[in-house]
């Protein structure tokens, strides 16, 4: 027995409802670089290096839309007091 067929679904809709979650991440992904893309034209270049990363179902490839978002920013572990400062 196939658990995918859904009879009541024309070929796009099949379509549209497997691949939902992967358009969703490509559309997520594009938001968020698109952000920190504007926070960086609007704030300048940070003040040190940093990595964003999504964790949990979206580090998984396994987000939809009503997934929560787990963002971790890893940033260099030698900084400055004043930059300390300016991070918090």
């Amino acid at each position: 027995r196939n658990l995918f067929y859904i009879p009541q679904m024309n070929d796009l809709q099949k379509n549209i409802a497997f691949n939902a979650p992967q358009m969703w991440r490509k559309e997520m992904t594009k938001f968020l670089q698109d952000s920190l893309n504007i926070i960086i034209e609007n704030l300048g270049n940070p003040p040190c290096q940093f990595v964003f990363i999504l964790a949990g179902s979206y580090g998984r490839n396994d987000a939809s839309p009503y997934s929560d978002l787990e963002p971790l920013i890893l940033i260099e572990p030698q900084l400055t007091a004043e930059l300390q400062d300016k991070i918090r």
